[in-house]
């Protein structure tokens, strides 16, 4: 008899969800070592197919109400199958288990040997060195250009990679002439976030008083108000990738504004122009699929946005502006 064994998996925010299976995976994130008396952390990538989440086959599902699935009893991928009779043999004897009086959390005890092993090749290191880890499943499959022309993009977290990877080249592009940055007043900021998708409510994220604290010892000198100056005069723009019009669902789109009667996706740009009292912008490249674990967009969007992002002062605010602040959201998902 073979046994399936299988890597349980908590799902973050809102996603396609139904777009997950059927792929292959693998691993990376953070895992924390024992080194003599003291933790150490260290990142990893596991970098090759390890994971599997299969769907169930159509003629085993309901015909009336196909393709259902529960988060917590169905999102478990398959990680090896393995002979009854050898699992006891490679628990016990390949990776041994701490005394239980000496380290009852022992995180030996809580995950399948093999498992643990190949966290610990991936962070060179053995199973026992291993006190904690923060592991984030991804789709293996790499983002591509595509289509006839190659005008197309497709791949995993477009939304927001895209915002941090356009508006870091336009940061760089816009310093290159050295003169005008020499004679410029203002400051250009790149502010790159996590936890968009989470509700932001964190120390990473856009409603944490991290950024604003930032923005405060910059602008800090002799002037108490020197801050609440610096914002009145500045602009910040807000970047995330937003909904093309779908070809196959144009009803559900509207030009000049969303539909009254769909919910409409939530940016960071309200809450940083909220907290921080800056006029604000919520601009950003185009997408299909969003959320999905395979996004796609187009190639041109790219140079598009460095090119917008790079003219700093495209709107002014004031004759003497002083700062310039750019952001992004929802990065490291």
């Amino acid at each position: 008899m073979r046994i399936n064994t299988e890597v349980g998996a908590i799902t973050y925010a809102r996603s396609l969800w139904h777009t997950w299976f059927d792929r292959d995976y693998s691993l990376a994130g953070e895992v924390v070592l024992r080194a003599g008396d003291a933790l150490t952390r260290r990142l990893i990538d596991v970098s090759k197919p390890v994971l599997y989440l299969p769907s169930l086959a159509i003629h085993l599902q309901d015909s009336d109400n196909p393709f259902q699935y529960n988060k917590e009893d169905d999102f478990r991928l398959i990680f090896e199958t393995t002979p009854e009779e050898e699992l006891a043999e490679e628990c016990n004897v390949q990776c041994p288990r701490y005394d239980e009086e000496e380290d009852p959390r022992s995180i030996v005890d809580q995950h399948h040997a093999n498992f643990l092993k190949l966290v610990a090749g991936a962070a060179h290191t053995t199973p026992e060195q291993i006190v904690d880890m923060d592991l984030y499943v991804y789709d293996y499959n790499q983002t591509r250009i595509s289509g006839i022309h190659q005008d197309f993009i497709t791949g995993a977290r477009l939304d927001d990679l895209v915002g941090t990877y356009t508006a870091v080249h336009a940061l760089l592009r816009s310093i290159e002439d050295e003169d005008c940055v020499k004679c410029e007043e203002g400051i250009r900021i790149v502010a790159c976030f996590d936890s968009e998708n989470a509700g932001s409510k964190t120390e990473m994220g856009a409603k944490s008083a991290f950024f604003e604290h930032v923005l405060r010892r910059i602008s800090a000198n002799c002037d108490p108000v020197a801050f609440e100056r610096a914002c009145g005069r500045s602009m910040l723009v807000a970047v995330n990738q937003f909904d093309a019009t779908h070809p196959n669902y144009p009803s559900k789109s509207e030009i000049a504004t969303g539909r009254n009667d769909h919910r409409e996706s939530k940016t960071i740009g309200p809450i940083l122009a909220a907290s921080l009292g800056i006029l604000t912008a919520d601009v950003g490249c185009p997408q299909l699929a969003m959320n999905s674990v395979r996004e796609l967009m187009g190639t041109k969007c790219i140079e598009e946005s460095i090119d917008l992002y790079t003219v700093t002062k495209a709107i002014e605010i004031s004759p003497s502006t002083t700062c310039n602040f750019y952001s992004l959201p929802d990065v490291l998902r």
